[in-house]
């Protein structure tokens, strides 16, 4: 269990120094780095969480907790992508109100003098975007914190040792 507040801890930092450290003059090598922790740290807390929700169960009933966890992971990453979008969108609509056409693809069509004018405004607008994943990680640990350090983990009964005393009983 410790494994997945580390994890939740490492992504959750290393997104908070991102989101800090983000600007114009952020060398790439850095954003490979603290987007590689970010991974590393998130990649902490998908196996121990799949363990711990399929611990108790037997046979049929752990792949398909396996799915559901799955199916989980899927819908959560797509809302934080897309609310983390909309935040973005907004945040460059706000700071680049000259700017034709919306969301992102008007960026697209700036040669790279033109972006050069508009970066800050632009990383300005990425750094308030990573604040969302940055609240959800804080919640999810803050969650993690509360359910899974305070709770024992089920145990599994050995049918076979109860099927055993039930013959030797009926014997």
């Amino acid at each position: 269990l410790r494994v997945i507040g580390t994890g939740l801890i490492v992504a959750t930092a290393a997104t908070t120094v991102l989101l800090l450290m983000m600007g114009t003059d952020t060398p790439a090598w850095m954003l490979i780095a603290l987007w590689t922790t970010v991974a590393a740290g998130a990649g902490f807390t998908i196996m121990p969480m799949s363990t711990v929700a399929t611990r108790a169960l037997d046979g049929p009933a752990i792949p398909a907790m396996a799915t559901v966890l799955g199916v989980i992971n899927y819908i959560a990453s797509a809302i934080c992508i897309a609310v983390v979008s909309v935040v973005l969108t907004w945040q460059l609509a706000a700071r680049l109100p000259n700017l034709p056409g919306e969301g992102i693809g008007p960026l697209l069509a700036l040669d790279s003098d033109e972006f050069a004018v508009i970066a800050p405004e632009v990383a300005a607008a990425v750094q308030s975007a990573l604040w969302v994943p940055v609240a959800l990680m804080a919640a999810a640990l803050i969650a993690a914190s509360l359910t899974l350090w305070n709770t024992r983990a089920p145990q599994k009964t050995d049918t076979r040792l109860t099927e055993q005393s039930t013959s030797s009983e009926n014997a």
